[in-house]
């Protein structure tokens, strides 16, 4: 069991089954224990809650105040879709869209000796298109495709994040790499920005011009998280910071986590998806413990 505290630990360390569903904070969340490790998908946004690979600590950060069934759930991998941050005209949307606080449907599992394969579906989030999560599980990463199949007559725009919360000692102990070169749009001062970051433990709003690979270093849990993607062309730094009040976030975990996702952004790369036609964005997260 690891020593960092996920208010997940409590339900897997007492599961004597490979799969359970449990209630928790009044979300249905799916569990799963294998070989290779944990992991925990809610039923509310396909949100991945949890992934422990065995031999590693948890990688996910997750909230345990989260506000409740129909409000979003705050931590692991939300899916912030068809629009990111807030709807472009309308002020009475929900922020990030749409796909995180609908109920979504489990299609397809499959359990393999070193890995396990889901997919999941939102059905009727939108007329004529159908969005798929798709997750595929080991000791050595997790991959993340979500992808958007356009069955209209007409092209559709949007734009999107897996927007991932990455269990953290503390952010002071934090370095992040791969970034250092690149474009970025700074929403905290509304200007764009090129310029070497070494204090990832501030408050930060951050939507990088960026196609490659970062690392994530953490001193005190000795270990890099290392983050790829696919189809995306901003990545999207935020850390609220330990002065923020956030009524879903204990003051005590505000430096436990930092948010690095992949993302289409309306700065840097909104999608039209053709008619007819399939769009998918992915991202890849792989644990090294530091000396291994």
């Amino acid at each position: 069991m690891s020593a960092i505290y996920h208010p997940l630990n409590a339900y897997f360390d007492t599961m004597y089954a490979n799969r359970s569903t449990v209630v928790w904070r009044g979300y249905k969340v799916m569990l799963f224990k294998q070989a290779w490790g944990e992991l925990a998908i809610a039923e509310q946004g396909a949100q991945i809650l949890h992934y422990r690979p065995s031999g590693h600590a948890p990688a996910l950060w997750l909230s345990d105040q989260s506000a409740g069934p129909g409000e979003a759930i705050r931590g692991g991998i939300p899916l912030c879709w068809p629009w990111f941050g807030a709807h472009p005209t309308g002020a009475k949307q929900p922020n990030h869209g749409l796909a995180r606080t609908a109920i979504w449907d489990l299609c397809e599992e499959q359990h393999l000796d070193n890995f396990s394969h889901w997919v999941l579906e939102a059905p009727h989030l939108l007329e004529g298109v159908t969005l798929r999560l798709i997750v595929r599980a080991s000791q050595q990463k997790l991959d993340i495709q979500l992808s958007t199949q356009n069955d209209r007559d007409q092209a559709f725009t949007m734009t999107q994040a897996l927007h991932s919360y990455f269990q953290l000692s503390d952010t002071a102990n934090l370095c992040v790499t791969g970034l250092e070169e690149e474009v970025f749009y700074d929403k905290l001062e509304q200007r764009f920005r090129r310029e070497p970051e070494s204090r990832w433990n501030l408050a930060m709003d951050r939507i990088y011009q960026h196609s490659g690979n970062c690392q994530l270093i953490d001193q005190g849990l000795a270990r890099t998280i290392s983050i790829s993607k696919g189809n995306s062309k901003s990545t999207v730094i935020w850390n609220p910071g330990k002065e923020s009040v956030l009524r879903d976030i204990a003051p005590n975990q505000l430096s436990s986590f930092i948010c690095i996702e992949a993302a289409n952004t309306a700065q840097y790369d909104a999608i039209n998806v053709p008619a007819g036609r399939t769009f998918s964005v992915g991202t890849v997260i792989k644990c090294r413990n530091m000396g291994l």
